[in-house]
């Protein structure tokens, strides 16, 4: 393992994400990705680049989980967190696919609720009103009492 890379590690692993950044200097984040075969690996790359304020980077790292690991522990994570930096970067129709794949890789049960509802916001701003609709009866036959109800009916109705 190059300097570098033990670098980055380390400071990520340490939860000092600007610094992992910085480690990894220019185009860093890319050039590792496409390097590495771990998801392990590709998780905290995505970190790196979403924690030290370059969100953009964190896309292609997830996209790859997603891909080439989606049995991994972490492809459930992996795309909820995809699906909030979509949103973020008003990307809300990528944004949809992603919490639609985070359900279908079975999100673990204390995330189901907010990723029901980003899925009803990500799919109104995207323009698809029968997907929102869709999304929101689902939430509510979920969570009846659900703390982002009014949240969800709000954005089903726009």
């Amino acid at each position: 393992i190059s300097h570098a890379v033990a670098t980055w590690r380390t400071s990520a692993s340490g939860g000092r994400y600007a610094e992992a950044y910085a480690a990894l200097g220019e185009g860093g984040v890319g050039r590792e990705t496409a390097r590495s075969d771990s998801a392990d690996d590709l998780l905290a790359l995505a970190d790196v680049a979403r924690l030290s304020g370059h969100p953009a980077e964190a896309v292609d790292p997830l996209q790859r989980i997603l891909r080439e690991h989606a049995t991994s522990a972490g492809a459930p994570l992996a795309a909820v967190t995809l699906g909030r930096i979509q949103l973020a970067l008003n990307e809300p129709a990528e944004a949809a696919r992603a919490f639609e794949r985070a359900l279908s890789l079975r999100v673990p049960a204390g995330l189901q609720e907010d990723v029901y509802a980003r899925l009803v916001e990500a799919s109104a701003r995207a323009g698809d009103h029968a997907g929102a609709a869709a999304a929101a009866k689902e939430y509510e036959r979920r969570f009846p009492t659900g703390r982002r109800s009014a949240d969800v009916l709000r954005w089903s109705h726009e």
